[in-house]
């Protein structure tokens, strides 16, 4: 829980800045389907930020928590790869 909190944050974060990256910048018409992209991994990594840190505080629920945290955090790193994968090639 200690190394994945601070890094989910860091993630969300990213993801926030990338669709405010897109708007402002406006590469191409088409970018609704980058911010409906990055919204969906900085939910990931919010409740995979959320978990890690409760799981720090909880007592009986800690396992639990601390698990699902990981496997959060995977799953929206694994989404954020497959995202960038697809708007590199252009099927995005």
């Amino acid at each position: 829980s200690n190394h994945i909190l601070p890094t989910s944050a860091l993630m969300a974060g990213l993801c926030v800045l990338v669709m405010a990256l897109a708007k402002l910048i406006k590469l191409r018409s088409g970018t609704g389907l980058m911010d409906l992209a990055m919204a969906v991994n900085s939910v990931f990594f919010l409740v995979s930020t959320v978990c890690s840190f409760i799981s720090m505080r909880a007592g009986k629920m800690a396992a639990f928590l601390e698990r699902l945290s990981d496997v959060v955090f995977v799953l929206g790193v694994l989404l954020l790869v497959l995202f960038g994968f697809g708007f590199a090639v252009d099927l995005l």
